[in-house]
């Protein structure tokens, strides 16, 4: 039986996998930068702490990442949550355990149709007004 855990927490195996997106919330509000231990007031734990594991299912992180070459996923959010997320493409992993392959996990990542759009109005009360009549809603 495969080892599996779960999890909201924040883990990364260096700093280029981060991705500045995904500290816009106040928790991770931090004036000298994310550092790979503590990121803003969040802390982040080391992905070797899942060494064991054989998947490790992660939330926080909106996007879809591997963290390194650790057993550890995140899918991301499956609807876009704030505008800078409205173009990136949404995910679910499908996570298959093969008794067969010496119970290897394989993971495959599923993308999801977008079902709203996130629009962001600008300007004046009366440009904002405009911009809403010349939306088709309906499409």
């Amino acid at each position: 039986v495969p080892l599996i855990a779960t999890g909201h927490l924040t883990a990364y195996a260096s700093p280029d996998e981060w991705n500045e997106e995904d500290f816009e919330t106040d928790i991770h509000a931090c004036s000298s930068g994310p550092t790979i231990e503590s990121i803003g007031q969040v802390d982040a734990l080391p992905p070797d702490v899942f060494e064991d594991y054989d998947y490790a299912a992660l939330g926080h992180i909106h996007r879809r990442m591997q963290v390194g070459s650790s057993p550890v996923h995140y899918s991301g959010s499956p609807v876009p949550t704030r505008v800078g997320e409205a173009n990136v493409a949404r995910h679910v992993l499908d996570v298959c355990w093969h008794e067969q392959e010496d119970t290897s996990v394989s993971v495959e990542s599923l993308k999801v149709p977008t079902w709203r759009d996130i629009r962001k109005l600008t300007g004046p009360s009366d440009e904002v007004i405009k911009q809403i009549e010349a939306m088709d809603v309906h499409a």
